[in-house]
């Protein structure tokens, strides 16, 4: 077996009639003995033993319990038998599939079975079956719907490896595709999206949007996928006019949904923002968002806190500027995470008067402290910043800015974060030798440090005591 992969030196071992049992039961993620006995008796595998073969394949490490009842083989070994399976004749593969949707009946109420696993390896196998295509992806689809809902993103995760394997790039090129086509992009570019990929997005939402079909479903997709191709465009300043195209187009398909209609209109303003000449049509469009999207208090919510920073460039329409945050954080009371976002933009506002500094500070405090409740570090670390930056140039009150960092550096523990941290400390230093001599704490900034060796920490920070020059930072 010298040479052999650890899958390829267990099938040597076994006979023929127990790999082809072993690619049967290797279809679902997950098994429960009269699952596994059905599996092989309706695809005539066993000869009538199939007790003895089940014995036989467990009696090699290649699988694990699941639950007090269930188990599975190991990751490896299924790839490579269902591999082998969707390689074999239609009929067992039928068999097979028809076997696990009848038993499926049975484990519906079965707290062991973790039933949307069951139902994505069902679809999956229906896949290989050009018949089944379009219905295999509609049941995927259902699944993609339900782990995006309860936020479990492994399941999207998995999903999107699945269609990876069995849905070819290349259809993107096509100057039509199937609606089940369309539909598993649509899935893959809405994962992509929210992993923050947005070239891959880009890749499989434009088709979605101008390959789509004349059906309701359809539509919807193309719809949802032209704002966020949008969304996506009005990052970069040279496709400001694409993605205003792209939301206009949004808004088309979407008629009859005003509510979806709210959000577009509210990407649409937040684009139409960005540029002096076209405030008046940013207004229009948050205003026509809030009206599409009235007595949902989540959206206005967002949309009053966008609002409150456009009005907030206009000197003469700064108390409409805080009526509309305030109305933002009235409406999104209870959502740390919003109220944490709106505090940092009000305090942003604020920060312009010098008559209401001490507003100001209160405000960043505020969103300091709930993003912190939230652990939310790139937030987090944003509001530190705005709070360090107010503190040093606006009041020059060196104590209070390096207190609020080492508050910070004692709960942020992602290494990204704090080294962004460590350099505001370093940005601290700096302003006050501008000022005068005295020099930064060192041995408050080598006790964050997180990644020095104990013996050269102790070193350092003797080294300090006795007065020698500070260690740069970017030297440890």
């Amino acid at each position: 077996m010298k040479g052999l992969s650890s899958v390829e030196a267990v099938m040597s071992v076994l006979s023929e009639e127990v790999k082809e049992a072993l690619q049967v039961l290797c279809v679902p993620n997950l098994l429960e003995d009269s699952l596994a006995e059905s599996l092989l008796q309706s695809t005539d595998k066993g000869n009538g033993n199939t007790s003895a073969i089940i014995k036989k394949l467990r009696s090699f490490p290649i699988w694990y319990y699941r639950t007090i009842r269930t188990w599975a083989f190991d990751d490896d070994i299924r790839e490579y038998c269902i591999g082998k399976l969707n390689g074999s004749g239609k009929e067992t593969r039928e068999k097979v599939l028809r076997t696990l949707r009848e038993k499926r009946k049975e484990f519906e109420d079965f707290i062991a079975f973790d039933i949307d696993d069951y139902d994505l390896q069902i679809a999956r196998l229906a896949f290989t079956i050009e018949e089944y295509k379009p219905k295999a992806i509609d049941d995927i689809r259902v699944i993609f719907e339900l782990a995006a809902h309860f936020n479990e993103p492994e399941t999207g995760r998995v999903i999107d490896l699945y269609l990876e394997e069995d849905i070819p790039e290349a259809g993107q090129t096509e100057k039509s595709l199937p609606p089940y086509m369309l539909n598993a992009f649509f899935m893959r570019g809405m994962y992509a999206y929210k992993k923050k990929d947005h070239k891959k997005a880009l890749r499989f939402m434009k088709p979605v949007w101008e390959k789509r079909h004349n059906t309701v479903a359809s539509r919807r997709d193309a719809a949802i996928a032209a704002h966020i191709v949008g969304l996506i465009w009005s990052k970069d300043r040279n496709r400001w006019k694409d993605a205003e195209g792209a939301y206009k187009s949004s808004l088309k398909l979407f008629v009859g949904e005003p509510g979806s209609q709210a959000q577009v209109y509210h990407s649409l303003g937040n684009l139409l923002s960005k540029e002096r000449n076209r405030w008046k049509e940013a207004e229009d469009a948050y205003n026509k968002s809030l009206e599409f999207g009235k007595g949902d208090r989540h959206h206005e919510a967002q949309v009053y806190n966008d609002y409150g920073t456009f009005l907030s460039n206009v000197i003469k329409r700064w108390d409409e500027a805080e009526e509309a945050y305030n109305k933002s954080l009235e409406l999104g009371k209870g959502n740390r995470y919003h109220e944490a976002l709106v505090y940092h933009n009000l305090g942003n506002f604020l920060r312009k008067d010098c008559y209401r500094w001490k507003e100001t500070e209160n405000a960043y405090k505020q969103s300091f402290d709930l993003f912190n409740s939230i652990k939310n570090s790139e937030r987090f670390v944003n509001v530190c910043k705005s709070l360090v930056s107010f503190l040093l140039d606006d009041r020059g009150d060196y104590s209070s800015a390096r207190k609020h960092i080492e508050f910070a550096l004692e709960h942020e523990r992602d290494t990204k974060y704090r080294k962004q941290l460590l350099s505001l400390f370093e940005e601290i230093g700096r302003a006050e030798d501008s000022e005068n001599p005295k020099v930064v704490d060192g041995k408050n900034l080598l006790r964050f440090a997180g990644t020095i060796d104990a013996e050269d920490l102790e070193s350092m920070s003797k080294a300090i005591d006795e007065g020698c020059e500070q260690t740069d930072t970017d030297e440890w």
